[in-house]
């Protein structure tokens, strides 16, 4: 009877064991990276994981950017803070993974997955809803109920800022 009761035990408990750590896997987390690049990365690091940038602007704050267009099948468009320290990451239409949600996840999956987002922003033409999840330092543009671009930011992203 002791060795029947073990046999059935040992399965419930690997069972509950693995369940668990599915559960916890799939929590969301604070986001510090997206792809190959970091938050707090250096221009110089930058440069020397992707090349030279396809493109450089700075704005009129004096934000630094550079673009970086089909990297290994992904679109950076990253800035920089004063220091020269990456601040926000994002790419668009083609990243794999932000926070377990995909490219092709909608405004409903990821409120699901994140909880409310700590601000909704909506683009002067009307046609763009940026949410920010600041506890989570990740932003998503949706388009037509679908994720266009995805970043990950130090900061809460709102249209008013530039990105």
């Amino acid at each position: 009877m002791k060795i029947l009761f073990i046999l059935i035990l040992i399965p419930i408990v690997i069972s509950v064991l693995v369940l668990s750590y599915q559960w916890y896997q799939d929590l969301p987390r604070k986001t510090d990276q997206l792809g190959t690049i970091s938050i707090g990365m250096k221009t110089v690091d930058v440069t020397l994981k992707l090349g030279k940038p396809d493109d450089e602007t700075t704005n009129d704050a004096g934000t630094l950017g550079y673009t970086y267009k089909d990297y290994s099948g992904i679109n950076y468009f990253i800035a920089f803070d004063e220091n020269k320290s990456v601040r926000r990451i994002c790419t668009q239409n083609s990243y794999s993974e932000v926070m377990g949600l995909g490219v092709y996840d909608n405004k409903e999956s990821i409120i699901r997955k994140l909880g409310q987002p700590s601000s909704v922003s909506i683009s002067g033409d009307g046609t763009r809803e940026l949410i920010s999840f600041s506890q989570y330092q990740v932003a998503f543009e949706i388009e037509k109920g679908v994720v266009k671009l995805a970043c990950v930011s130090t900061t809460e992203m709102k249209y008013v800022d530039e990105y």
